[in-house]
């Protein structure tokens, strides 16, 4: 399907899909559209829930532990990885939660560990980015039939880089 070369620095990706088959990669990714949006609400919905349920000065305090601690060995903060990106964007992510969303925190003394709690988050977070990354191309692929009064300019000023629609030559 895909010929991918390296050069040195340079990575060339070359599509060797007969048109047949590009039509069927198409409908394949367009047909998890409505799958990924389910399942990518249900998710909002669960850590929505278990954030507002948790210590929001602890729970903003384990994030920000963990992001310094993805850091770690990174000298510029554009070198973090692309399985660390959650990580370094759950602080961001549970802030909007928290001041959209009411707090149902109720404070125990602290009797119990909540860090069970915050890894289940920080897992629900890592798992839906791998969902938006798969929706992004599914929605793209998607485009002219969920909006098909759009013409293709309107379509590209959404998305400018149409991967899931160019022709196969």
């Amino acid at each position: 399907m895909f010929e991918i070369v390296r050069f040195g620095r340079h990575t060339i990706m070359n599509n060797t899909m007969t048109p047949k088959q590009h039509q069927q990669y198409i409908e394949a990714i367009k047909s998890n559209y409505a799958g990924l949006k389910r399942n990518i609400d249900e998710l909002v919905l669960t850590i929505r829930t278990k954030v507002s349920q948790c210590n929001p000065v602890r729970l903003l305090s384990f994030s920000a532990d963990m992001f310094l601690v993805s850091l770690f060995g990174v000298d510029s903060e554009i070198q973090v990885s692309r399985e660390k990106v959650p990580i370094a964007r759950m602080t961001e992510y549970i802030q909007s939660i928290l001041v959209s969303s009411p707090n149902n925190f109720l404070d125990n003394g602290e009797k119990t560990d909540p860090s069970e709690m915050f890894y289940s988050i920080q897992g629900d977070i890592t798992r839906l980015h791998k969902l938006i990354d798969q929706f992004y191309m599914s929605w793209g692929a998607c485009l002219p039939d969920l909006y098909p009064k759009w013409d293709e300019a309107s379509i590209k000023t959404v998305d400018p880089y149409p991967v899931c629609r160019t022709q196969v030559s």
